[in-house]
């Protein structure tokens, strides 16, 4: 039976704050769509492709305003402190890279070539 509420669970990994920060970028990039494009379409669209765009759009907007907020429910301590107006929150470990793992970074590599810029004559 279709309840109407929705649930998420995450596939692999919990998400990081990369992750976090990129569902923030989608929710700010839907909603300027929806301010932008679907306020005000363009006539060449079809009314029918303009509906289904914000059925899309809609559903999408649900699910990152979803992972958004249950992004870190597993932070208690967070919630604890929030509820609390407390500045002190201890946000656990798996949020981040694992930092135990040693991780070869070449720090050599250019990004690119600037040598041209960078002669004066």
């Amino acid at each position: 039976e279709d309840s109407g509420i929705l649930s998420l669970s995450w596939i692999g990994h919990q998400p990081t704050v990369q992750d976090y920060d990129g569902l923030k970028n989608v929710q700010e990039g839907m909603n300027l769509f929806a301010k932008t494009v679907l306020t005000n379409p363009s006539e060449v669209i079809p009314p029918i492709e303009i509906a289904m765009i914000r059925q899309f759009h809609k559903a999408i907007t649900q699910v990152t305003d979803l992972a958004l907020e249950t992004a870190y429910t597993d932070d208690e301590a967070c919630n604890a402190a929030a509820a609390a107006d407390d500045d002190v929150c201890v946000v656990p470990p798996s949020r981040y890279d694992d930092l135990s793992k040693d991780t070869i970074l070449d720090y050599n590599v250019h990004v690119c070539d600037i040598g041209a810029i960078m002669e004066f004559e």
